[in-house]
């Protein structure tokens, strides 16, 4: 497998950003193991990611904390005070409010005095009857300053963190679209190389078929039809294989074809039909033919046919 083509194939970037299947995200992990250079390309598509998730980050607005401060205060029946205790402070001040007023104690009587006074008889109960007692309520404890302090963070802390995952979605969605039209891109690109490289493929095996020398080269010339026309037919005759090149022949009709012929004892021989829409001066790869003494074209309806019917555009005798 070439590393390079399965870099730039965009499966690395779905893998980052977890549009993979397991099977496939193993595959690339598996490809990671071995080849060094894919783990480095995931190293930096994971680099990429994050830099363009963690850019433009937004500050809180300055007056955010002063009011989640004031909600606490009122929620804790407390007073908020922005402006500073102290002339060296710059945050505000919890101010307590005034202790409800407490009523002062009953008179202490004199233990003589005490001791003199008859003690009241306690009363009556009913047999058998338990008196119960309500607990007393449990007096709400008041929030030491430093866990109303935290608290406050916290909420602050949580804001941003909400304002920063929706900037970082909104982030994300530009990366995704970025990264899918990159994609896309190799995609085409990929495509575009394989087909030039096909096209070179065949030009090589073209060539090569070309220059065998074996190969018996038989020149066509033009005719009435087409007197500037010229054509090349390249033929082995050990494997019966036939190359041939046109220059000059007219465009035919949409239901015409031009069709090859190999002249032997007299009799043609078909060789096969061409278009010249594409290419009209590419090699065209024929029918085999085990014996000739000369070739030539015509034109006939397409598909071709089994003896020539149409006029003859080139003709070309074998050396003798």
């Amino acid at each position: 497998m070439n590393i390079e083509e399965y870099i730039t194939s965009g499966v690395l970037e779905l893998y980052a950003m977890g549009g993979l299947s397991a099977a496939e995200a193993q595959e690339v992990e598996a490809m990671a193991q071995q080849h060094p250079q894919v783990r480095q390309e995931i190293a930096s598509i994971y680099e990429a990611l994050e830099a363009l998730a963690t850019s433009g980050q937004i500050a809180p607005r300055p007056e955010l904390k002063s009011s989640i401060l004031q909600t606490i205060a009122a929620e804790e029946g407390l007073v908020w005070d922005d402006v500073p205790a102290q002339p060296t402070s710059g945050a505000g001040v919890i101010i307590p409010l005034p202790p409800a007023p407490v009523e002062p104690p009953p008179p202490v009587l004199p233990f003589s005095e005490v001791m003199s006074k008859p003690v009241p008889e306690p009363p009556a109960k009913p047999a058998n009857v338990v008196k119960l007692y309500p607990p007393a309520a449990a007096t709400p404890a008041v929030a030491p300053a430093s866990r109303r302090y935290l608290l406050a963070a916290s909420i602050v802390f949580a804001l941003l963190g909400v304002g920063a995952a929706a900037y970082m979605g909104y982030q994300w969605q530009n990366t995704k679209e970025d990264l899918a039209h990159s994609i896309n891109r190799n995609q085409q690109l990929v495509q575009e190389y394989n087909t030039l490289k096909n096209q070179m493929n065949r030009v090589v095996a073209d060539v090569v078929q070309l220059k065998n020398p074996q190969n018996q080269v038989v020149t066509l010339a033009g005719l009435e039809a087409a007197p500037n026309a010229i054509a090349m037919v390249y033929w082995n005759p050990a494997t019966g294989s036939i190359a041939l090149s046109v220059e000059g022949l007219p465009a035919p009709p949409d239901d015409k074809q031009y069709q090859l012929w190999a002249l032997a004892d007299g009799k043609p021989i078909d060789a096969g039909v061409f278009d010249l829409n594409d290419q009209p001066e590419a090699v065209h790869h024929m029918k085999n033919i085990n014996q000739a003494e000369a070739f030539a074209i015509t034109l006939e309806p397409r598909g071709g046919m089994p003896a020539p019917t149409g006029a003859m555009y080139v003709l070309g005798k074998m050396r003798t």
